[in-house]
């Protein structure tokens, strides 16, 4: 997550956006999948971005899967 997450700076700001659950997911195995999508503001801008976290269901918890901004 550095290297994507690095040049923005500190977070300042994030919301919970939404949570979907899904079983299939484009380019991935089957599993059982929560997307979670959050707003996001970070110092080095004053822009909002849309932080995708993907996990996905590792036994009794989750891992993490993805992890994207835009």
């Amino acid at each position: 997550m550095k290297p994507v997450r690095g040049p923005l700076g500190a977070l300042k700001e994030r919301r919970l956006a939404g949570v979907q659950k899904a079983n299939t997911l484009p380019g991935a195995p089957e599993g059982e999948y929560e997307v979670l999508q959050f707003q996001t503001r970070f110092a080095s801008e004053e822009r909002l971005f849309v932080e995708t976290v993907v996990m996905i269901r590792n036994g009794d918890g989750f891992d993490v899967a993805g992890y994207f901004i835009r």
